[in-house]
């Protein structure tokens, strides 16, 4: 039983953990999506 709730404790570290990750990855992703756009107008512009 205790055991069993420990897995869990850790599963769900885990699993926040992942969360946290993928939106830091999209938050980046994001980021270099918009400096492109921005890079891009501006080539467009000059």
């Amino acid at each position: 039983m205790i055991l069993k709730v420990r897995l869990l404790m850790i599963s769900l570290d885990i699993g926040c953990h992942l969360i946290v990750l993928e939106t830091l990855l999209l938050l980046v992703l994001m980021a270099m999506i918009r400096t492109a756009v921005t890079l891009a107008m501006y080539a467009f512009i000059s």
